[in-house]
């Protein structure tokens, strides 16, 4: 991923930006229709421009998020549960799992992006979708009621996926670290490394939705 000149202006999936910014203050433009054969589900991320000096400051100050994160995902995990066995047993994915995975994966995005230092604004205490928030979560559609018993294997299939998901992500956040002390000398997030902290999160954020069985689409290798 080449880094470019920063500029003020929504990081939108891969896709090429708007041609002007929004006005400050104002909600983002709707994002655009997805390709054909695109990963049915999107992340939006704001490029800062004025990233905080205080970087690590919000690693202390996220400390009641993951508190609270952590108990909301323990019952993410319960509910993925329930949704496997709803899968396997009755060909149906519960809409109420579903709502509640997506209301997780919400938050904890807007968490990374504060704890990566992509966002200045606190994140609320809120699985609900927040439109002005700098990162956003885009779910795939409800998979439907009815669902093959086959997709009860996503979770394991899913686990190359996941060696490699993590794999990137721990050296996302290793740059990250350096991003923090770039931005408490220079006051600007290098561009190559929040785009890759960016790609990061993106192939941790496909892969859960393929092992949560939200689509059948298999998270690709190396995307942004």
């Amino acid at each position: 991923m080449e880094g470019t000149e920063p500029e003020s202006r929504p990081d939108v999936g891969g896709q090429p930006p708007p041609a002007a910014p929004p006005p400050a203050g104002t909600r983002p433009p709707a994002a655009p229709a997805a390709p054909a054969g695109a990963f049915p589900m999107r992340l939006e991320f704001e490029y800062p421009t004025q990233p905080n000096k205080l970087t690590f400051v919000k690693w202390i100050l996220a400390i009641p998020q993951f508190i609270v994160l952590g108990l909301v995902g323990i019952v993410a995990y319960l509910m993925l549960i329930y949704a496997w066995f709803s899968v396997l047993i009755t060909e149906r994915y519960p809409r109420n799992a579903y709502d509640f995975l997506v209301g997780f994966a919400r938050w904890a995005t807007r968490v990374n992006a504060y704890i990566f230092f992509i966002a200045e604004e606190y994140p609320p205490f809120s699985m609900d979708e927040i439109p002005t928030y700098p990162a956003r979560f885009e779910p795939p559609p409800f998979p439907g009621e009815r669902m093959p018993r086959a997709a009860a294997l996503q979770p394991i299939l899913a686990i190359p996926a996941w060696i490699f998901a993590t794999i990137v992500l721990y050296i996302g956040e290793l740059l990250a670290l350096v991003a923090g002390f770039a931005i408490i000398f220079t006051g600007e997030y290098p561009r190559g490394m929040y785009d890759f902290v960016v790609s990061a999160l993106r192939t941790q954020a496909r892969t859960l939705v393929y092992g949560s069985m939200m689509t059948g689409q298999y998270p690709p290798f190396g995307s942004c």
